[in-house]
């Protein structure tokens, strides 16, 4: 969805950073989650747009049974643009009050595997600042 006047508007506004989402790091696995042909095009574009005028860019990876698989080929893809790899695997009801979004959520056995694998208990902690409720035991009790 970013445009050239997109992208010449939010270098004016001097951003800290833009985050866009990264579905999947193939056309395939992109295009299936979206379910819009050409987003995958559209998103390198948007992307290559930010970062030619400098705008600092996080991407950050929606964990879905979708594209769950694609986990290390979206941190190889996060990591060549120079950025660090964060995903996320909180899927939400749409606005429209639409249930169909919680299909794709992950299993909480995958969830547990894909923590201890890519942020571990010491990895939540360097995220979570002085705002944050605190770290238990439990690994997705703290969602700051």
């Amino acid at each position: 969805m970013i445009t050239p006047d997109i992208a010449d508007l939010l270098e004016r506004l001097e951003l800290v950073w833009v985050k866009v989402s990264l579905y999947g790091a193939t056309k395939e696995t992109y295009e299936k989650v979206t379910r819009v042909p050409g987003s995958f095009e559209l998103f390198l574009r948007g992307v290559e747009l930010l970062r030619s005028r400098r705008i600092p860019v996080m991407m950050q990876s929606i964990l879905l049974t979708l594209n769950a698989h694609e986990i290390e080929a979206m941190k190889a893809f996060t990591e060549r643009f120079g950025l660090k790899f964060a995903y996320t695997d909180e899927i939400h009801p749409r606005v429209d009050r639409s249930f169909e979004p919680l299909r794709y959520r992950l299993d909480p056995a995958t969830r547990q595997r894909f923590w201890e694998t890519y942020v571990g208990r010491s990895g939540a902690r360097e995220v979570c600042d002085d705002t944050c409720s605190g770290i238990s035991e439990a690994p997705f009790d703290c969602s700051c």
